[in-house]
């Protein structure tokens, strides 16, 4: 998990967030770290938008990132390529105002 591409003039960064541990997925552990980035990046950082990608049929990861008020800008079709078979890539954000309207699960 990390923030990376800080940009203080445009006010943005790009999020990035694995559970690569199947034990810990759907226990809450991707909320946490959301939580933590979320507020780093608009009450420390005073950021104005974050980004991320998402693959479209992480439906877990999708689900949780619009409950915290992310937004689908923009989808890639068959973008990533993985064990022989295409899927389709989501850009989204969340932008401060958002944010600071309390979007919680």
């Amino acid at each position: 998990m990390g923030l990376s591409n800080i940009n203080k003039v445009n006010k943005n960064c790009d999020l990035f967030i694995m559970i690569g541990e199947d034990d810990y997925r759907g226990k809450g552990v991707g909320k946490i770290a959301m939580d933590w980035l979320m507020d780093y990046s608009f009450n420390k950082l005073k950021l104005h938008k974050i980004n991320l990608g998402v693959i479209a049929n992480n439906v877990p990861a999708v689900k949780l990132y619009k409950k915290l008020g992310f937004k689908i800008e923009g989808i890639m079709i068959d973008e990533v390529r993985y064990k022989n078979k295409y899927y389709n890539f989501y850009s989204m954000a969340l932008f401060e105002k958002d944010y600071k309207k309390g979007v919680k699960i």
